[in-house]
């Protein structure tokens, strides 16, 4: 199937609400990424479905599998079958990287409020900065 199916729409790739995709990673379809995930720097997702409140960490791979909600997939793991993806640990509260995607998402809506601010866009002494 080329598609996922989300309430009932189908998408080439869906990606959930504060979802972070992180630099140079991909998410190829068909494939779903759920809610509050973590994509992780130079991770690849491809033919996937991974749940809610998961944490891919960098240079993970995930082909062609579902991963359960709260899980993650360890730095540099290669997950392509579903006996892997089912064995992936849960993210419990001594897992490190837990709140990574909340603090991800806070550090990007406070960057966004910025940008979008008057005084961040043009300071009071802009014109003079640029004489």
């Amino acid at each position: 199937d080329k598609f996922k199916e989300h309430n009932g729409a189908k998408y080439s790739v869906y990606v959930g609400k504060n979802t972070s995709v992180a630099h140079q990673a991909q998410i190829h379809g068909p494939a779903k990424v759920g809610d509050n995930v973590f994509v992780g720097m130079q991770s690849f997702v491809y033919k996937s479905e991974v749940g809610d409140n998961v944490v891919i960490e960098p240079a993970a791979k995930v082909i062609g599998v579902k991963v359960a909600s709260n899980r993650y997939v360890p730095a540099g793991e290669v997950i392509k079958t579903q006996q892997q993806a089912d064995a992936l640990p849960e993210i419990t509260k001594d897992y490190a990287n837990k709140n990574l995607n909340k603090e991800v998402v806070e550090v990007n809506n406070e960057l966004a409020n910025g940008y979008n601010s008057p005084v961040m866009a043009y300071p009071p002494n802009y014109y003079l900065m640029n004489v």
